[in-house]
């Protein structure tokens, strides 16, 4: 299943605002608040409470969200890493991230720089 059948299968069944059909019983995608049909489904637009109220419940959507609303750099996407040195959880917008802080990021590239160090130095080959 892709990620926008992902996302809209999300709306349909988080979404307080959102009805199978609408007051014209043959409408779908109803959106009570606006009155008429759901902007994200159906005009790839984006909705306030929706971002507000349901999709913090799903961080994972956020990106597929953000594509499909053309408004991927005013959203940021966060994901729970865990620091490489001392192991504490995070929240990052990236997924290369691998220290939670500033002087972790240094003692980690010290600690690297010293093995790569031992490595080029030894005379037999150091597994690692």
């Amino acid at each position: 299943m892709n990620s926008t059948m992902k996302l809209r299968q999300f709306i349909k069944a988080e979404c307080a605002n959102y009805f199978h059909e609408g007051h014209p019983p043959t409408v779908k995608d109803w959106c009570e608040p606006r009155d008429r049909r759901c902007a994200v489904i159906t005009e790839s637009r984006r909705c306030a409470y929706f971002e507000k109220a349901v999709l913090p419940a799903c961080p994972d959507l956020a990106g597929e969200y953000a594509d499909t609303t053309g408004q991927k750099t005013e959203i940021a996407v966060t994901r729970l890493a865990v620091c490489r040195l001392c192991g504490e959880a995070f929240r990052t917008p990236h997924n290369r991230t691998q220290y939670c802080s500033e002087a972790c990021a240094k003692a980690g590239e010290r600690e690297k720089s010293k093995a790569r160090q031992r490595r080029r130095r030894s005379p037999v080959p150091v597994q690692s």
